[in-house]
C-alpha cells in the first residue's frame, strides 16, 4: 500500500508540474542573410594551343586532363621537309660564308699584286715619256715616237688607276666586299627562318598548367588559326556566378562566400568576391560576379558546376540604401 501510494504521489505531481520542454536564452541579434547563385569554376585565361604552319599531326604525346609543365611537348608534326629546308639554308650560309673568304684570301691578294705591277709599269712609261722628249728636243726621234711615247704613258696611267679600284673593292668598305657580306648576313637571316619554321613543328607548353581540351589526334592535316588544344594555366581559381540584378544591392566587394561543388555537395570551401561587372545582361536580368578561390580544393575540375552562399553584411544593405 505504501509503494502505490507513493506511485500515485510521484505521478499527481508529474501532472500538476506539466511536461518538460528544452528552454533556450533569447539574445538580440542581426539576421543572417544569402545571395545563393550557381556558377562554374575557371581560370582568370586560357592558353589556346595551335599550329603555325600546315602540316600532317605526327603523334599526341599528352592526354585531356593531364597536367604539364612549361616547355612539354604536346603535339609533334611530321617536319621531313622542314629538316630539309633547314640543311638547304645551312648549305646557303656556308657557301655565302666560302665567297667571302675567297675574296678576302684571293682576290685581295691578286688585286694587290696587279696594283704593284701596275705602278711598275706605269712608273717606266712615265720615264719612257720624259725621254722621249728629252730626244725629240734633240732631234734623234720624230713626233710619232713621241706621240707613242705619250699614249704608254697614259695606258699606264689608267691601267694603275683601275688596279686601285680592284683592290679598293675588295677592302672592308669596297662594294665587292660589302656585297659578299651581304650575301653571308642574308643567308644566315634566311637559315634563322627555316630554323624557326622547323621549330613549330614541336608545339610545347608555353605556361604550367592542366590540359582541358584536347581536339587533334596523330594524322590529322592542321593548320594555322585552327585551336588545337586548350590550356589552363596553374594558378589562380575562379569562381564565375550570374547574380540577380535585383540582389545587386546585397553584394559588394570583399564579402565572403561558402562554395560547394555540385558534384561533392558535402566538401565546402571559402571564396571572396573580387569582381562585380559594372554592366547588367539585358537578356538575362543578371550581373556577372567573380570570386578568387584561396584554398583549391583537390576535387575542383575546370568549367564544375558549383553552388555559391554569398553572406551579406547587414551594414552593406544599410550603406547602400543611405
Amino acid at each position: 500500500m505504501l509503494l502505490v501510494l507513493c506511485a500515485l504521489a510521484y505521478f499527481s505531481v508529474q501532472r500538476w508540474l506539466g511536461p518538460q520542454v528544452v528552454a533556450e536564452v533569447v539574445q538580440r541579434r542581426d539576421f543572417v542573410q544569402s545571395v545563393v547563385a550557381s556558377g562554374h569554376v575557371q581560370s582568370p585565361h586560357r592558353v589556346d594551343i595551335g599550329a603555325q604552319i600546315t602540316a600532317t599531326v605526327a603523334r599526341v604525346p599528352v592526354a585531356e586532363g593531364q597536367t604539364v609543365a612549361a616547355g612539354t611537348l604536346l603535339i609533334e608534326l611530321l617536319s621531313a621537309d622542314l629538316q630539309a629546308a633547314e640543311r638547304q639554308a645551312d648549305i646557303a650560309v656556308q657557301q655565302a660564308q666560302a665567297k667571302l673568304r675567297q675574296l678576302l684570301e684571293v682576290q685581295a691578294p691578286v688585286a694587290e699584286q696587279a696594283l704593284r705591277q701596275a705602278q711598275a709599269t706605269q712608273a717606266n712609261a712615265q720615264s719612257a715619256f720624259k725621254r722621249s722628249q728629252d730626244l725629240f728636243k734633240q732631234g734623234f726621234i720624230g713626233q710619232a715616237a713621241l706621240d707613242e711615247a705619250r699614249k704608254s704613258a697614259d695606258l699606264a696611267d689608267a691601267q694603275l688607276r683601275s688596279a686601285h679600284k680592284q683592290l679598293d673593292t675588295t677592302a672592308a668598305s669596297g662594294s665587292d666586299y660589302a656585297m659578299a657580306s651581304t650575301a653571308v648576313d642574308q643567308a644566315r637571316a634566311a637559315a634563322q627562318v627555316a630554323h624557326a619554321r622547323a621549330g613549330y613543328a614541336s608545339i610545347r607548353s608555353p605556361v604550367d598548367g592542366v590540359l582541358i581540351a584536347r581536339n587533334v589526334e596523330a594524322g590529322d592535316v592542321v593548320q594555322p588559326g585552327k585551336v588545337l588544344m586548350t590550356l589552363s594555366p596553374k594558378g589562380k581559381t575562379q569562381i564565375v556566378i550570374a547574380v540577380d540584378e535585383k540582389n545587386l544591392h546585397l553584394i559588394a566587394l570583399g564579402q565572403q562566400a561558402l562554395v560547394s561543388a555540385d558534384a561533392y555537395p558535402q566538401q565546402k570551401f571559402n571564396a571572396g568576391l573580387v569582381y562585380i561587372n559594372p554592366g547588367v545582361n539585358a537578356q538575362t536580368g543578371a550581373v556577372d560576379v567573380k570570386l578568387d578561390v584561396p584554398q583549391v580544393p583537390e576535387v575542383l575540375r575546370q568549367d564544375m558546376t558549383v553552388s555559391v552562399y554569398i553572406s551579406v553584411d547587414p551594414q552593406t544593405k544599410k550603406k547602400k540604401n543611405s
